[in-house]
């Protein structure tokens, strides 16, 4: 799997195990917002290897009364939990096993508290954290972020991060974006107005988005919004320029004038003018090759 989740996990299991390792696992199954699920090999025997949230895990095997006390600390510290087991295939006489429980905790990006910072009060963006994780956990970093509590959407599966921001436009707003870099955040990127994907996230994603922040620095996200907002106001300025210049130049070339003045414009002259209005909108488009990051971004 290339969950950040799945891969921090397979990375503290290398370091445990170093080079032993099972060998590789078939028929693997993907849970979006779940987990995963394979056949695997066992003690000699084949089983149904299970890794995934406690909610999906809860489903499948019965938890003692002290490992649920274990994993509730660990969401009061603001973590992630993570476990697996194993299920016999058909015609085993081996029981279900829990074999592991992983606690994860986020780390937040260093520029993440600034950009946020500036997207809600020098940007006015209201700004909102959807996550598959516990609620706790969400709140721990959302409280790190200082994103506020009632914008905190936890423990959403894939299509309801999709349905979070059809909530959000339907409450009047004009235009929502949404930002990820994981498959589960594919149908929220594909349903968002603008869908902003992180150039380290999985491939899935960023066929989704309109959007790739190649350097993966969340500090681009307002260089992609300021670069936006000078693109359409070129854009409008070019409008303006073109209908302005057009209004006035066409009737002088037509003649409209003449009863006026008693003169005409040669049409060498109408040519000339013809083409200095459109390279005066190539060279306004030209001028975005002018644009700098904003000032806010001074700091990253």
């Amino acid at each position: 799997s290339g969950h950040p989740v799945a891969k921090a996990v397979a990375a503290y299991c290398g370091q445990l195990v170093g080079s032993e390792v099972l060998a590789p696992p078939s028929d693997l199954i993907t849970i979006p917002g779940r987990g995963i699920q394979a056949t695997a090999q066992w003690n000699g025997t084949d089983v149904h290897l299970q890794v995934g949230s406690m909610a999906y895990i809860a489903q499948i095997f019965v938890f003692p009364s002290d490992l649920g006390t274990m994993i509730a600390q660990y969401q009061e510290q603001g973590m992630t939990v993570v476990l697996a087991g194993v299920q016999p295939v058909s015609g085993s006489v081996l029981e279900p096993q829990l074999l592991a429980v992983f606690a994860c905790s986020d780390t937040v990006k260093p520029e993440a508290r600034e950009v946020i910072r500036i997207l809600r009060h020098d940007l006015g963006i209201d700004v909102h954290m959807v996550t598959g994780d516990n609620r706790k956990a969400a709140l721990h970093v959302a409280a790190a972020l200082d994103i506020p509590s009632g914008n905190v959407i936890s423990e959403v599966l894939p299509q309801d991060k999709a349905g979070h921001v059809v909530t959000v436009r339907d409450s009047g707003r004009r235009c929502v974006a949404f930002v990820g870099d994981g498959i589960n955040d594919s149908p929220a990127l594909t349903e968002a107005d603008v869908g902003v994907a992180l150039g380290a996230g999985m491939h899935v994603a960023m066929e989704c988005a309109d959007v790739v922040l190649i350097r993966n620095h969340l500090a681009d996200l307002i260089a992609m919004l300021s670069l936006a907002k000078a693109t359409v106001h070129r854009i409008y300025l070019n409008f303006v320029w073109a209908f302005g210049y057009n209004i006035i130049a066409l009737p002088v070339a037509s003649g409209a004038v003449f009863p006026l003045v008693h003169a005409q414009m040669p049409p060498t002259v109408a040519g000339i003018a013809m083409i200095s209005s459109s390279l005066t909108v190539l060279l306004c488009s030209l001028s975005l090759k002018l644009w700098r990051r904003p000032k806010s971004m001074q700091c990253f």
